[in-house]
């Protein structure tokens, strides 16, 4: 029996990450937006503390604390990324851009029901053309939802090794506490620290983004072989009847 073509206009997916997918994860999309994130973290970091008349320090909530920029940066960066790399990998495989495949996804994680959920390309299609403005805001809420858990699990990975190399660098004052130049330290820290949350970050949405295409195509295909079966059942019914 023939099998039906799928409709989607994507690759179809891949069993293993190939070496034109991993090149496309750390040149076309890792490294770039390490090199965007370091520069905006750099340009932000210079802004805020170049010429404030408040001192830096590593804990102090209520003036410049590294600490606390450091945490809000990572969520934030987190979220934008996954916003932004997500819905550009999902329309770089949907209109086959650098010939980008998708990848298969392991049957033990389908029956994961969370993993299931997760690794879905609901909220990574906001560049999907022709949805309304309803199925777009949903996407992007269901986006901000899944890339805060990623937040998490980067942060606890993540914020301690800054906090320590903060520590490292910085002038002590006793209990704990310390204390930064206004330039160049902060500026650097939020350089290496947009730059590294990039490269930590990037691959990982990347690799979420061509499972979930992935998935799609599979579950595309597996739609249109049985609706195939249904109508040539049909057809037999109607031939045997005649």
């Amino acid at each position: 029996m023939a099998q039906a073509v799928p409709t989607s206009s994507s690759h179809p997916p891949t069993s293993t990450v190939t070496l034109a997918q991993w090149l496309y994860i750390w040149i076309m999309q890792a490294l770039g937006s390490a090199v965007l994130g370091g520069g905006i973290n750099f340009a932000i970091a210079t802004g805020m503390y170049r010429h404030n008349r408040h001192l830096v320090w590593l804990w102090k909530v209520n003036h410049n604390t590294l600490a606390g920029d450091a945490a809000v940066t990572i969520f934030v960066q987190t979220i934008i990324t996954w916003l932004l790399d997500s819905a550009m990998v999902c329309n770089d495989v949907r209109t086959r851009a650098y010939g980008v495949r998708p990848i298969s996804m392991s049957p033990k994680a389908l029956n994961n029901k969370f993993l299931n959920w997760y690794i879905s390309a609901e909220g990574m299609e906001l560049l999907e053309p022709h949805i309304t403005l309803k199925a777009r805001l949903k996407c992007f809420v269901i986006g901000i939802i899944k890339a805060f858990l990623l937040c998490i699990l980067v942060f606890f990975i993540w914020w301690p090794i800054t906090v320590a190399i903060l520590v490292g660098v910085g002038h002590s004052i006793g209990a704990g506490q310390y204390q930064y130049n206004h330039w160049p330290e902060p500026q650097i820290f939020k350089l290496i620290l947009g730059f590294t949350l990039g490269l930590l970050v990037t691959p990982v949405v990347v690799l979420l983004a061509l499972a979930a295409k992935g998935r799609q195509y599979t579950d595309s295909v597996a739609a249109q072989n049985s609706q195939h079966v249904r109508l040539t059942k049909e057809a037999e019914t109607l031939t045997t009847v005649v």
